[in-house]
């Protein structure tokens, strides 16, 4: 599972993401597991 707090105005929160995201990938291939993203967000 990887967790992601995407916001396209962060530069390096959205790299960060893209880390996570390219790493949790790669593991979830080489394990042949299927890989879960989660992300929560406030209504307000």
């Amino acid at each position: 599972m990887a967790a992601v707090d995407p916001d396209p105005t962060e530069i390096d929160r959205d790299a960060l993401n893209a880390l996570i995201l390219n790493l949790s990938a790669s593991m979830a291939e080489e394990n042949d597991a299927e890989l879960h993203i989660d992300h929560a967000w406030t209504l307000f």
